[in-house]
């Protein structure tokens, strides 16, 4: 048996197919799982004193995790089960890219978005 999840923008969790049934239902009906993406991207400035990498930009931290624990309750609320989050990391071992800088962001964050899912009953 297999699970099938869809991935939503959030504004999309709001959204009605043509009769006005919710998008959350339909994805339901036809047997798959309502999941939800929570990060809301990067800043391109990147973090202070990082090398600019590979994507022609220093590294970056992933934001979100302010409001996170509001939008986790309201997306589980609104039917999603699943949540999905990006972070990016540079690779570039001549420029000692990703630093430690970057991991333990990377590591922090991950930790306190899987945490807050959790806590709203949403599979990080």
């Amino acid at each position: 048996e297999h699970i099938s999840g869809v991935i939503l923008h959030w504004e999309t969790l709001f959204q009605k197919d043509p009769s006005g049934k919710d998008m959350v239902d339909v994805i339901r009906e036809n047997g798959m799982i309502p999941g939800i993406k929570l990060d809301k991207a990067y800043d391109k400035k990147g973090m202070w004193g990082t090398e600019v990498g590979p994507l022609g930009h220093p590294e970056v931290s992933t934001r979100g995790l302010d409001d996170l624990q509001q939008r986790a309750a309201e997306a589980y609320q609104k039917g999603a089960r699943f949540a999905k989050w990006r972070n990016v990391l540079q690779l570039d071992p001549a420029k000692g890219l990703p630093s430690d800088v970057a991991i333990a962001d990377t590591v922090h964050t991950l930790a306190r978005y899987a945490s807050i899912c959790q806590s709203e009953r949403l599979v990080p």
